[in-house]
């Protein structure tokens, strides 16, 4: 890994990024153009994907199975909107006039630091070839098992057996349907906040039980009932999975093991994405 940054202090309070030292492999800080995105590394790990027992209730697809996965740099936050402003050369209200007015969805908070929207799975991909090409790294979106041990904190701390990521009480980690209005008078308007404004799971990542769904990598596929390594999904019905809930989800929705699903040309105001460098 070619970029290490040394003693960050990060504004958001995530672990420090600091320079690799006696082998050891530290996070560290994309920071080509002043991106400033802050990367955290999860180390090659076996765990127990899907619904477990401390996700409570459980959809048919959230099958229990075991993943091996390779090492991997996984975003401390959401991409906002200005590093996708200041990769791809537009804005949120460019790809907002994109759908509109076929599409008039609205506009779901607007700002650099809050979480960009409106990108579909196709969108979000070219922000990762265009990113590589500009750092000479590898960043891609993450796979759906990458992001969900990332969500339960990753070789940090084992499996993090909470139901959200980051804790059993939703409100702590994530801003959903229930806490996510502006303006607590006018409740049914919630909209997108500020990246890191809730707690960090036990690895230092930030909103992966609400803000924006996600889109990761796979096609979505009903899970495997064998182990399996570094999977991708397999053709099944053209979807790409997106995982996380959002800030107008319901609780159950921002479940660390819940999935969604859509084609991948489909852009919304609740889905947005994070991205994983290859070491």
């Amino acid at each position: 890994m070619k970029r290490i940054a040394t003693a960050l202090l990060l504004s958001l309070g995530a672990v420090v990024a600091l320079k690799a030292q006696d082998g050891k492999v530290a996070n560290f800080l994309e920071d080509t153009n002043g991106l400033n995105i802050p990367m955290v590394y999860i180390d090659a790990t076996t765990f127990e994907m899907g619904a477990t027992p401390e996700q409570g209730t459980a959809e048919d697809d959230e099958t229990v199975h075991t993943v091996s996965i390779s090492p991997f740099y996984i975003g401390a936050t959401e991409v906002t909107q200005k590093q996708w402003h200041d990769v791809m050369g537009t804005s949120l209200e460019d790809m907002y006039r994109k759908l509109a007015p076929e599409h008039d969805f609205g506009k779901y908070g607007v700002g650099d630091d809050r979480p960009m929207y409106y990108v579909n799975w196709h969108d979000a991909t070219a922000f990762c070839r265009k990113l590589s090409a500009l750092t000479g790294l590898t960043y891609r979106l993450p796979t759906e098992s990458e992001w969900e041990l990332a969500a339960r904190g990753g070789h940090l701390s084992g499996n993090e057996a909470t139901r959200y990521a980051g804790s059993d009480t939703l409100d702590v980690v994530g801003w959903y349907v229930d806490n996510a209005d502006m303006d607590r008078f006018n409740k049914g308007n919630p909209e997108t906040h500020p990246v890191s404004t809730r707690r960090a799971n036990t690895a230092g990542i930030f909103d992966m039980s609400g803000n924006v769904c996600e889109w990761v990598y796979d096609l979505y596929s009903p899970y495997p009932t064998a182990p399996t390594t570094d999977p991708v999904g397999v053709p099944h019905n053209g979807d790409r999975c997106y995982r996380g809930g959002a800030f107008r989800s319901n609780s159950d929705y921002c479940r660390t093991a819940f999935r969604n699903s859509n084609d991948p040309s489909f852009a919304c105001e609740y889905i947005g994405f994070r991205i994983v460098c290859e070491p």
